[in-house]
């Protein structure tokens, strides 16, 4: 659902996770752990604040689109 939502976005606001990657709540390492994305999976950008960004993702557990803050510098650019 969410993945078929990213497809449709511009391809600047796709990304790619380069490693295992917590989500969290906040900007900040030592707010709530919201999920673990794995390297290869595509998230959409929503927010950028510095070195954290905002970004949409698909929760295989709950099968439901949710958003958290990652550290951009995990992620490349979609080409």
């Amino acid at each position: 659902m969410a993945f078929e939502k990213a497809c449709d976005l511009p391809q600047a606001h796709l990304y790619k996770v380069k490693r295992p990657m917590p989500v969290k709540a906040d900007q900040r390492m030592k707010s709530e752990t919201l999920a673990v994305l794995s390297p290869g999976e595509v998230v959409s950008l929503a927010e950028r604040a510095g070195k954290w960004v905002s970004v949409e993702y698909f929760n295989q557990l709950t099968g439901t689109a949710r958003q958290g803050w990652v550290l951009k510098k995990y992620m490349c650019r979609i080409d």
